[in-house]
């Protein structure tokens, strides 16, 4: 069903995979859910690995979410990536494992089905208090109701149902999963909150707010992705410049990889802000609210004029979108953008998880060999 959504050998691996009745089934469901197909095409190789972990590793009948064998593949599948990423991989995991016969499955992960009872008396007031007083959002309450239900969970299994009888050693070892070999980060907040709520209560003898690790985490630790000029050089020549939606694409390509402009500049350019005789661009940054300008556009300006004109004449409404897709004039939306350059990066053998955001990276090295050359 699916064979077209793979190449080479990883296309008989599907078609002689043990979970291919399955992959199909969840696959039409994300297709009737109108999933984007970069989606689904992740969702599924995604499966494909698995089910050949399965077959490799001997594992029998269809394994639950929580199995050890499933957490530990999960570990290392997700060792070492960023946390969208690794968010991103077990959400594929789990639509595949909790999927039904006909394919359908939970949207969002939902709180644990029971709360342990001698937790739910002491869980109620809590969930009042940071509603009333601290204004949490319900979709923050359902998350604190999951999460500390599962903690409560994991007391129950070691033996405790008292708050006072939880000990710094404990909260550790629950924070660190050593289990599962990741750390719980997201939880540290939350169970921080909750302690000095509890201790304000008197039900804990002093907080353990200070038992939760507080790992640093520095901004730029990791470099950037940056382009090589070949990449970009293969990725601009792989754009059809004969429709205009490949026009309006190159032009966008351009504007990052030469111009160094944000995806969230691009999204808003308008013909207003376009000089075409004086060849500038002058616009005001939506990040920074700071007034910008090229110096020369002419290498942008003579591939992107068709982008907004019909039959050599520019468009009546001058203050609308410039990227947009002529002749339906569709915004050019987030989605749109990190779709459209996927697709160009992917078709390159570039990584998928890259955006038009990389190329601005690229940018700041070539306009300065154009000002040392004195090219425009």
């Amino acid at each position: 069903m699916f064979s077209q959504w793979f190449s080479g050998a990883d296309r008989e691996r599907y078609r002689t995979s043990l979970l291919k009745q399955r992959v199909d089934q969840v696959g039409s469901s994300l297709v009737q859910l109108r999933y984007a197909s970069e989606v689904i095409r992740q969702h599924l190789h995604e499966w494909l690995r698995f089910s050949l972990h399965m077959e490799k590793n001997g594992i029998g009948p269809m394994p639950a979410l929580g199995d050890d064998v499933v957490q530990q593949y999960l570990a290392r599948r997700t060792k070492d990536l960023s946390a969208s990423r690794s968010r991103v991989l077990r959400a594929s995991i789990r639509i595949l494992l909790e999927a039904d016969q006909d394919g359908r499955f939970r949207r969002r992960i939902g709180s644990p089905p029971s709360t342990p009872a001698w937790f739910g008396p002491i869980l109620t007031p809590y969930v009042q208090f940071v509603g009333t007083h601290r204004g949490l959002s319900a979709r923050t309450e359902r998350k604190y109701v999951q999460q500390l239900s599962i903690f409560a969970e994991y007391l129950e299994g070691a033996g405790i149902k008292e708050l006072g009888r939880i000990t710094p050693l404990h909260v550790r070892e629950f924070y660190e999963n050593a289990k599962n070999g990741v750390p719980r980060r997201s939880y540290g907040s939350t169970l921080r909150v909750f302690f000095r709520w509890a201790a304000a209560q008197g039900w804990l003898s002093h907080s353990l707010a200070d038992a939760i690790p507080r790992p640093r985490q520095y901004r730029y630790v990791n470099l950037p992705d940056v382009l090589s000029q070949s990449d970009v050089d293969r990725i601009l020549s792989s754009v059809d410049r004969s429709t205009p939606l490949g026009r309006r694409d190159y032009a966008i390509l351009l504007l990052a990889a030469r111009y160094g402009l944000r995806p969230c500049d691009i999204r808003q350019l308008t013909l207003d802000e376009i000089d075409w005789r004086g060849a500038r661009i002058d616009i005001r940054q939506v990040k920074t609210d700071r007034p910008w300008h090229s110096h020369s556009c002419l290498t942008w300006q003579k591939h992107s004029a068709h982008t907004c004109t019909t039959g050599g004449q520019l468009q009546p409404t001058a203050p609308s979108s410039f990227a947009t897709v002529h002749p339906s004039n569709r915004s050019l939306w987030r989605t749109t953008l990190r779709r459209s350059c996927g697709q160009r990066f992917g078709a390159q053998d570039l990584a998928t998880e890259l955006d038009v955001g990389a190329f601005t990276y690229f940018a700041i090295p070539w306009q300065h060999d154009c000002w040392l050359s004195g090219a425009p």
